[in-house]
Protein backbone atom coordinates (compact mmCIF):
# COMPACT_ATOMS: atom_id res chain seq x y z
CA UNK A 1 0.00 0.00 0.00
CA UNK A 2 0.81 3.59 -1.05
CA UNK A 3 1.54 5.63 2.20
CA UNK A 4 0.81 9.09 1.43
CA UNK A 5 1.94 12.78 3.45
CA UNK A 6 -1.56 13.44 4.73
CA UNK A 7 -0.59 15.29 8.08
CA UNK A 8 1.90 15.47 10.89
CA UNK A 9 1.57 13.70 14.19
CA UNK A 10 0.25 15.52 17.69
CA UNK A 11 2.90 17.83 18.43
CA UNK A 12 4.47 19.01 21.95
CA UNK A 13 2.99 22.23 22.28
CA UNK A 14 4.74 24.80 25.19
CA UNK A 15 4.62 28.62 25.73
CA UNK A 16 6.96 31.24 26.62
CA UNK A 17 5.91 31.63 30.10
CA UNK A 18 6.67 27.48 30.14
CA UNK A 19 9.98 28.81 29.85
CA UNK A 20 10.46 31.58 32.34
CA UNK A 21 12.27 30.02 35.55
CA UNK A 22 14.02 26.95 36.08
CA UNK A 23 10.63 25.66 37.96
CA UNK A 24 8.25 26.03 35.28
CA UNK A 25 11.00 24.73 32.45
CA UNK A 26 10.80 21.49 35.23
CA UNK A 27 7.27 21.19 35.10
CA UNK A 28 7.37 21.78 31.38
CA UNK A 29 10.16 18.64 31.31
CA UNK A 30 7.64 16.32 33.38
CA UNK A 31 4.77 17.07 30.62
CA UNK A 32 7.31 16.00 27.91
CA UNK A 33 8.58 13.05 29.60
CA UNK A 34 5.16 11.92 29.72
CA UNK A 35 3.89 13.11 26.54
CA UNK A 36 7.05 10.86 24.83
CA UNK A 37 6.45 8.34 27.32
CA UNK A 38 10.01 8.82 28.24
CA UNK A 39 10.99 7.50 31.98
CA UNK A 40 14.19 8.44 33.15
CA UNK A 41 15.55 8.01 36.59
CA UNK A 42 15.71 10.78 39.29
CA UNK A 43 19.63 11.48 38.95
CA UNK A 44 19.96 11.31 34.98
CA UNK A 45 16.67 13.64 34.95
CA UNK A 46 18.54 16.17 37.15
CA UNK A 47 21.68 15.61 34.80
CA UNK A 48 19.54 15.82 31.84
CA UNK A 49 17.33 19.25 33.11
CA UNK A 50 20.17 21.79 31.70
CA UNK A 51 19.83 20.05 28.36
CA UNK A 52 16.44 20.17 27.97
CA UNK A 53 16.13 23.42 29.02
CA UNK A 54 18.64 24.78 26.26
CA UNK A 55 16.74 22.43 23.91
CA UNK A 56 13.53 24.30 24.31
CA UNK A 57 14.47 27.74 24.35
CA UNK A 58 16.29 27.34 20.88
CA UNK A 59 13.26 25.44 19.49
CA UNK A 60 11.14 28.00 21.33
CA UNK A 61 13.28 31.12 19.36
CA UNK A 62 13.40 29.83 16.31
CA UNK A 63 10.02 29.18 15.71
CA UNK A 64 9.32 32.93 16.24
CA UNK A 65 11.98 33.57 13.58
CA UNK A 66 10.23 33.90 9.28
CA UNK A 67 11.40 30.34 8.56
CA UNK A 68 10.14 28.11 6.16
CA UNK A 69 10.32 25.32 9.20
CA UNK A 70 9.33 24.80 12.71
CA UNK A 71 10.57 22.89 15.25
CA UNK A 72 9.24 21.13 18.25
CA UNK A 73 10.21 19.26 21.45
CA UNK A 74 10.54 15.85 20.21
CA UNK A 75 11.70 12.38 21.52
CA UNK A 76 15.66 14.19 21.49
CA UNK A 77 14.57 17.39 23.81
CA UNK A 78 16.75 16.08 26.84
CA UNK A 79 19.35 14.31 24.56
CA UNK A 80 23.12 15.58 24.61
CA UNK A 81 24.91 15.75 21.03
CA UNK A 82 26.93 13.08 21.54
CA UNK A 83 23.57 10.42 22.09
CA UNK A 84 21.88 12.30 19.11
CA UNK A 85 24.83 11.23 16.84
CA UNK A 86 24.40 7.56 18.28
CA UNK A 87 20.81 7.68 17.05
CA UNK A 88 21.51 8.72 14.00
CA UNK A 89 24.97 6.65 13.02
CA UNK A 90 26.85 9.61 12.56
CA UNK A 91 29.99 9.19 14.85
CA UNK A 92 30.66 5.71 12.93
CA UNK A 93 30.34 7.16 9.25
CA UNK A 94 34.04 6.90 8.35
CA UNK A 95 34.36 10.73 6.95
CA UNK A 96 37.83 10.97 6.57
CA UNK A 97 39.64 7.00 5.79
CA UNK A 98 39.67 5.46 2.62
CA UNK A 99 36.21 4.69 2.23
CA UNK A 100 35.35 8.41 1.59
CA UNK A 101 37.97 8.40 -0.95
CA UNK A 102 36.39 5.15 -2.57
CA UNK A 103 32.86 7.46 -2.51
CA UNK A 104 34.68 10.16 -4.13
CA UNK A 105 36.46 8.21 -6.66
CA UNK A 106 32.81 6.58 -7.60
CA UNK A 107 31.31 9.89 -7.74
CA UNK A 108 34.09 11.07 -10.58
CA UNK A 109 33.26 7.47 -12.37
CA UNK A 110 29.62 8.68 -12.53
CA UNK A 111 30.38 11.84 -14.13
CA UNK A 112 32.18 10.22 -16.78
CA UNK A 113 29.32 8.41 -17.69
CA UNK A 114 28.34 5.64 -15.35
CA UNK A 115 25.27 7.15 -14.77
CA UNK A 116 22.31 5.52 -16.47
CA UNK A 117 20.28 8.65 -16.00
CA UNK A 118 22.74 11.25 -17.64
CA UNK A 119 20.56 11.62 -20.63
CA UNK A 120 16.81 12.42 -19.27
CA UNK A 121 16.39 15.61 -20.63
CA UNK A 122 13.09 16.52 -19.05
CA UNK A 123 11.66 15.66 -15.57
CA UNK A 124 8.04 16.10 -14.14
CA UNK A 125 7.76 18.90 -12.08
CA UNK A 126 7.23 17.07 -9.11
CA UNK A 127 7.25 13.18 -8.11
CA UNK A 128 6.26 11.46 -5.20
CA UNK A 129 6.80 7.78 -5.02
CA UNK A 130 4.54 7.31 -2.20
CA UNK A 131 1.56 8.27 -4.07
CA UNK A 132 3.19 5.74 -7.43
CA UNK A 133 3.34 2.73 -4.02
CA UNK A 134 7.03 2.39 -4.30
CA UNK A 135 7.61 3.68 -0.67
CA UNK A 136 6.97 1.41 2.47
CA UNK A 137 5.60 2.57 5.66
CA UNK A 138 7.93 4.53 8.04
CA UNK A 139 9.95 2.02 10.00
CA UNK A 140 11.70 3.02 13.26
CA UNK A 141 15.78 2.28 14.02
CA UNK A 142 14.87 2.84 17.45
CA UNK A 143 17.95 4.26 19.67
CA UNK A 144 21.30 2.56 20.43
CA UNK A 145 21.77 1.42 16.99
CA UNK A 146 23.29 2.94 14.11
CA UNK A 147 21.56 1.36 11.57
CA UNK A 148 20.55 4.38 9.37
CA UNK A 149 22.17 2.90 6.50
CA UNK A 150 20.42 -0.42 6.14
CA UNK A 151 17.17 1.79 6.59
CA UNK A 152 18.17 3.74 3.47
CA UNK A 153 19.05 1.54 1.42
CA UNK A 154 16.32 -1.30 1.59
CA UNK A 155 13.97 1.80 1.14
CA UNK A 156 15.86 2.48 -2.25
CA UNK A 157 15.61 -1.50 -3.15
CA UNK A 158 12.05 -1.47 -2.11
CA UNK A 159 10.98 1.15 -4.43
CA UNK A 160 13.09 0.56 -7.35
CA UNK A 161 11.33 -3.42 -6.89
CA UNK A 162 8.22 -2.00 -7.23
CA UNK A 163 8.57 0.01 -9.68
CA UNK A 164 9.84 -2.92 -12.22
CA UNK A 165 7.83 -6.04 -10.43
CA UNK A 166 4.63 -3.55 -9.78
CA UNK A 167 4.99 -5.61 -5.91
CA UNK A 168 5.44 -3.62 -3.09
CA UNK A 169 7.67 -5.55 -0.43
CA UNK A 170 8.85 -4.46 3.21
CA UNK A 171 12.44 -5.71 3.27
CA UNK A 172 14.85 -6.98 6.26
CA UNK A 173 16.80 -4.55 7.43
CA UNK A 174 17.85 -7.05 10.67
CA UNK A 175 19.59 -8.72 7.67
CA UNK A 176 21.45 -6.27 6.49
CA UNK A 177 22.71 -4.92 9.74
CA UNK A 178 23.78 -9.24 10.88
CA UNK A 179 25.01 -10.26 7.65
CA UNK A 180 26.27 -7.08 5.37
CA UNK A 181 28.32 -5.10 7.45
CA UNK A 182 31.03 -7.75 9.02
CA UNK A 183 29.05 -7.54 12.47
CA UNK A 184 29.28 -4.00 13.02
CA UNK A 185 25.91 -3.35 11.70
CA UNK A 186 24.48 -0.71 14.54
CA UNK A 187 28.40 0.92 14.51
CA UNK A 188 27.01 2.43 10.81
CA UNK A 189 27.57 1.75 7.44
CA UNK A 190 27.23 2.91 3.84
CA UNK A 191 24.56 1.93 1.53
CA UNK A 192 26.91 1.03 -0.77
CA UNK A 193 28.24 -2.32 1.48
CA UNK A 194 24.20 -3.12 1.51
CA UNK A 195 23.84 -2.94 -2.27
CA UNK A 196 27.29 -5.00 -2.89
CA UNK A 197 25.63 -7.67 -0.22
CA UNK A 198 22.39 -7.34 -1.54
CA UNK A 199 23.27 -7.93 -5.38
CA UNK A 200 25.61 -10.99 -4.42
CA UNK A 201 23.46 -12.47 -1.30
CA UNK A 202 19.75 -11.40 -2.20
CA UNK A 203 17.40 -9.94 1.03
CA UNK A 204 14.35 -11.18 2.11
CA UNK A 205 11.48 -9.96 4.49
CA UNK A 206 11.96 -9.27 8.19
CA UNK A 207 8.65 -11.86 8.64
CA UNK A 208 10.86 -14.41 6.83
CA UNK A 209 14.34 -13.22 8.61
CA UNK A 210 13.65 -12.06 12.12
CA UNK A 211 11.97 -8.64 13.23
CA UNK A 212 14.19 -5.73 13.93
CA UNK A 213 16.36 -5.71 17.19
CA UNK A 214 18.06 -2.51 17.25
CA UNK A 215 21.16 -4.73 18.18
CA UNK A 216 24.03 -6.52 15.48
CA UNK A 217 23.32 -10.26 15.66
CA UNK A 218 25.04 -13.30 14.36
CA UNK A 219 23.88 -13.79 10.63
CA UNK A 220 21.09 -16.54 10.32
CA UNK A 221 22.46 -18.49 7.23
CA UNK A 222 19.61 -20.84 7.64
CA UNK A 223 17.48 -17.81 6.35
CA UNK A 224 18.97 -16.69 3.68
CA UNK A 225 17.07 -19.31 1.63
CA UNK A 226 13.90 -17.23 1.27
CA UNK A 227 15.29 -14.88 -0.77
CA UNK A 228 12.41 -12.30 -1.88
CA UNK A 229 14.75 -9.63 -4.01
CA UNK A 230 17.92 -8.92 -5.66
CA UNK A 231 19.46 -6.36 -7.52
CA UNK A 232 22.20 -6.39 -9.83
CA UNK A 233 24.70 -3.95 -8.53
CA UNK A 234 24.03 0.11 -7.77
CA UNK A 235 25.23 3.08 -9.15
CA UNK A 236 26.41 6.59 -7.65
CA UNK A 237 25.04 9.81 -8.75
CA UNK A 238 27.50 12.25 -10.05
CA UNK A 239 28.45 13.78 -6.49
CA UNK A 240 27.49 18.18 -5.78
CA UNK A 241 24.96 18.02 -8.93
CA UNK A 242 21.39 18.29 -7.95
CA UNK A 243 20.49 18.22 -11.37
CA UNK A 244 21.74 14.86 -11.60
CA UNK A 245 19.81 13.73 -8.61
CA UNK A 246 16.77 15.12 -9.70
CA UNK A 247 17.18 12.43 -13.01
CA UNK A 248 17.43 10.20 -10.52
CA UNK A 249 14.64 10.69 -8.28
CA UNK A 250 12.84 11.14 -10.85
CA UNK A 251 12.98 7.56 -11.50
CA UNK A 252 13.44 6.22 -8.81
CA UNK A 253 13.83 6.42 -4.94
CA UNK A 254 17.83 7.48 -3.98
CA UNK A 255 19.41 6.75 -1.34
CA UNK A 256 21.96 9.77 0.18
CA UNK A 257 23.68 11.09 3.06
CA UNK A 258 22.93 13.82 5.13
CA UNK A 259 24.82 16.27 7.63
CA UNK A 260 22.71 16.20 10.96
CA UNK A 261 24.93 18.83 12.88
CA UNK A 262 22.24 21.06 13.14
CA UNK A 263 19.49 21.36 15.54
CA UNK A 264 16.92 22.73 13.32
CA UNK A 265 17.38 19.25 11.68
CA UNK A 266 16.76 17.07 15.01
CA UNK A 267 13.99 18.68 16.03
CA UNK A 268 12.40 18.92 12.50
CA UNK A 269 8.72 19.55 12.45
CA UNK A 270 7.57 20.61 9.19
CA UNK A 271 7.89 22.64 6.57
CA UNK A 272 10.85 23.24 3.82
CA UNK A 273 14.53 23.05 5.81
CA UNK A 274 17.32 24.47 4.29
CA UNK A 275 20.46 24.32 6.28
CA UNK A 276 23.91 24.35 4.30
CA UNK A 277 25.47 22.29 6.58
CA UNK A 278 28.52 22.26 8.86
CA UNK A 279 30.17 19.10 7.47
CA UNK A 280 31.69 16.76 9.50
CA UNK A 281 30.22 13.28 9.75
CA UNK A 282 27.35 11.81 7.89
CA UNK A 283 23.69 10.20 8.75
CA UNK A 284 21.41 8.72 6.05
CA UNK A 285 17.70 8.40 4.33
CA UNK A 286 16.13 8.35 1.32
CA UNK A 287 14.93 10.58 -1.28
CA UNK A 288 11.63 9.27 -1.95
CA UNK A 289 10.36 12.21 -4.08
CA UNK A 290 10.36 16.11 -4.67
CA UNK A 291 8.20 19.13 -5.63
CA UNK A 292 7.27 22.64 -4.97
CA UNK A 293 5.68 24.69 -2.09
CA UNK A 294 2.76 27.32 -2.99
CA UNK A 295 5.61 30.01 -2.51
CA UNK A 296 7.41 28.73 -5.41
CA UNK A 297 10.33 26.61 -2.87
CA UNK A 298 11.40 23.38 -4.72
CA UNK A 299 11.87 20.74 -1.82
CA UNK A 300 13.15 17.32 -1.71
CA UNK A 301 11.05 14.09 0.28
CA UNK A 302 13.13 12.48 2.48
CA UNK A 303 12.31 9.43 4.24
CA UNK A 304 13.75 8.63 7.74
CA UNK A 305 13.36 5.82 9.75
CA UNK A 306 12.59 7.11 13.08
CA UNK A 307 9.21 6.18 13.25
CA UNK A 308 5.78 8.32 12.06
CA UNK A 309 5.83 10.70 15.13
CA UNK A 310 8.88 12.92 14.29
CA UNK A 311 8.65 15.67 11.68
CA UNK A 312 6.01 15.29 8.98
CA UNK A 313 4.65 11.65 9.45
CA UNK A 314 8.55 10.76 9.43
CA UNK A 315 9.20 12.52 6.24
CA UNK A 316 11.49 15.78 5.91
CA UNK A 317 11.12 18.20 3.56
CA UNK A 318 14.56 19.79 2.61
CA UNK A 319 14.98 22.85 0.30
CA UNK A 320 15.83 22.05 -3.25
CA UNK A 321 18.63 24.31 -5.63
CA UNK A 322 20.09 26.23 -3.54
CA UNK A 323 23.56 28.16 -4.17
CA UNK A 324 25.62 25.66 -1.56
CA UNK A 325 27.53 23.29 -3.98
CA UNK A 326 26.89 20.24 -2.17
CA UNK A 327 23.03 20.92 -1.77
CA UNK A 328 21.13 21.54 1.48
CA UNK A 329 22.16 19.45 4.40
CA UNK A 330 24.91 17.99 1.92
CA UNK A 331 22.07 16.48 0.33
CA UNK A 332 23.87 16.14 -2.94
CA UNK A 333 27.17 14.76 -1.60
CA UNK A 334 27.21 10.97 -2.12
CA UNK A 335 23.47 9.95 -3.68
CA UNK A 336 23.64 6.30 -4.88
CA UNK A 337 20.53 4.09 -6.69
CA UNK A 338 20.27 0.28 -6.72
CA UNK A 339 19.63 -1.70 -10.17
CA UNK A 340 17.38 -3.75 -11.58
CA UNK A 341 18.31 -4.49 -15.20
CA UNK A 342 15.37 -4.64 -16.71
CA UNK A 343 14.88 -1.71 -19.15
CA UNK A 344 13.52 1.18 -17.80
CA UNK A 345 11.22 3.41 -20.44
CA UNK A 346 12.89 6.67 -19.46
CA UNK A 347 10.07 8.68 -21.05
CA UNK A 348 7.31 7.04 -18.89
CA UNK A 349 8.55 10.22 -16.21
CA UNK A 350 8.18 13.04 -18.28
CA UNK A 351 4.56 13.70 -18.31
CA UNK A 352 3.80 11.73 -14.74
CA UNK A 353 3.79 14.74 -12.48
CA UNK A 354 1.22 15.62 -9.74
Amino acid sequence: MAIVLIGVSEAFDYHEKDLESDQSVWGLYEKWCNHHKVSRKLDDKQKRFNVFKENAKFIHKTNQMNNSYTLELNKFGDMNIDEINGVFGRSNFQYKNRKLEDISLASTNAKNGNFMYANVKKVPKSVDWRKKGAVTSVKNQLTGCGSVWAFSAAAAIEGINQIKTGKLISLSEQQLVDCANEKHGCSGGWMSTAFRYVKKHGITTEELYHPYTATTNKCDQAKLNSTKVSIDGYERVPTNDEDALLKAVANQPVSVTLEFLDLEMRFYRRGVINSKGRGGPLTAATVVGYGVTEYGQKYWIVKFSLGSAWGEDGYMRIECGIRETKGACGIAQFPSYPIINSKIDLSLTINDGD
